[in-house]
Parts: structure tokens; C-alpha cells; sequence
């Protein structure tokens, strides 16, 4: 604020616009980011140009109109050579008043039809910068968004479950899992098993008589 003119300074905290003369011409500079630079008609305060260069578009935006603001102090033709300019209302409508006039001149109607000509390139290539300027908007505020959803909402775990053993190592886990097998029932002798089973029967065999 330092740079600015008291009323400057009442003018931008009021309205977040900065007025300024240069060689006798009227410019205004508006708080935005596509031709924010206005040329104004002294008399009737009508837009006659808007011109747009920015200084980087990393810049913030007070610091842009501050370096826009001394650059047509110290430096308008430079600002001049550089800056895309579009014709405004106010030049248009005199451009229209010069036909709607009582036979305007081969000149005038030139000069009239070279101001709509620019009027109608300027409003594509405003279009273009416009959209240029919300497509990256758009995309730096998808990323934000993004990383903000990945901080605030972080994906759970992802817990695999351990691969099985083979072989050997298999059998070696299942072993301690379950515990050893219960030995296996002796056999019962010969003589115990008959023991058991009675003396044998010897099979019947018929008398003979003489």
C-alpha cells in the first residue's frame, strides 16, 4: 500500500480497483486475472480498451497489480508493446455512432469496421484465456482434492494371509499344531491270542466198527 496515493489506497480498499493517469489517459485497474487493465474515457467514464498482461501467474494477485500499476508509471510503451488489448463498450458504441450518423465517410466506416474486427478477436482469444485459466484451475483444485480425501480417509490395510508350508515343513507344522501321535497298540503274542481263543477243536472223525 505503500505505493499507492491515499486515495489510491481509500479507492482500492473500497472498491478493489486502483486508478491511475498516464500521458493524459485514464486507466483502472480491477482485482482479477484476465484483462484486469481498463482504458476509461475521461468524460464519460466509458471502457474504451482492456488490456491484459500479467507479470507471472504465480505472482499473487495484489502483488500483480502493484507491478502492472508501476509498469505504466515508469514504463507504459513497454506495458503497451506486450499487452494484449480488446476494444471496449465505449468504443464500440462510437464505432456504431458513426454509422448510425448521417452518411459516414469511407474512413470512418473503415475505422469502425477494424474496431469490430478487433472486437470479435479479442472476444475468442479472452474466451480461449478464460478457459485455459479454469481448466487449471479445475485440475489443481482435483488434486487438492485428491490429496485431501488420501489425508483425511487413509486406505485400510491390506493384510495378506501367510502362505502355506510345503512339504516337509507342512508336516512339521501340522505336527506341532496337533501334537504327536498317540503310539500305536502292541500286538498280543501267539500264546495269548490262542489263550484267548480256547484249546482248538480237533474235527469229528466217525468209529469204525468190526
Amino acid at each position: 500500500m505503500a505505493a499507492l496515493t491515499p486515495a489510491q489506497a481509500t479507492q482500492y480498499a473500497e472498491h478493489r480497483t486502483i486508478d491511475t493517469w498516464v500521458g493524459g489517459r485514464c486507466f483502472r485497474l480491477t482485482a482479477c486475472t484476465v484483462y484486469n487493465v481498463e482504458e476509461r474515457d475521461p468524460a464519460t467514464d466509458a471502457i474504451l480498451r482492456r488490456y491484459c498482461a500479467r507479470v507471472d501467474a504465480a505472482v499473487p494477485l495484489a502483488d500483480t497489480l502493484l507491478a502492472q500499476l508501476l509498469w505504466l508509471r515508469h514504463n507504459p510503451d513497454g506495458f503497451f508493446a506486450v499487452a494484449n488489448v480488446m476494444p471496449g463498450p465505449g468504443l464500440l458504441a462510437g464505432a456504431l455512432a458513426a454509422f448510425a450518423g448521417a452518411g459516414p465517410t469511407a474512413a470512418q466506416a473503415a475505422a469502425a469496421m477494424q474496431v469490430f474486427g478487433q472486437a470479435a478477436e479479442q472476444a475468442t482469444a479472452q474466451v480461449v484465456a478464460l478457459e485455459a485459466t479454469l481448466t487449471a484451475e479445475l485440475a489443481g483444485l482435483g488434486v487438492e482434492l485428491a490429496a485431501y480425501l488420501e489425508e483425511t480417509n487413509p486406505p485400510a490395510a491390506q493384510t495378506r494371509p501367510a502362505p502355506l508350508p510345503r512339504g516337509g515343513a507342512y508336516l512339521a507344522d501340522e505336527t506341532r499344531r496337533r501334537g504327536p501321535d498317540p503310539p500305536p497298540a502292541p500286538h498280543r503274542r501267539a500264546g495269548a491270542l490262542l489263550a484267548a481263543r480256547g484249546p482248538p477243536r480237533s474235527p469229528a472223525i466217525p468209529l469204525l466198527t468190526l
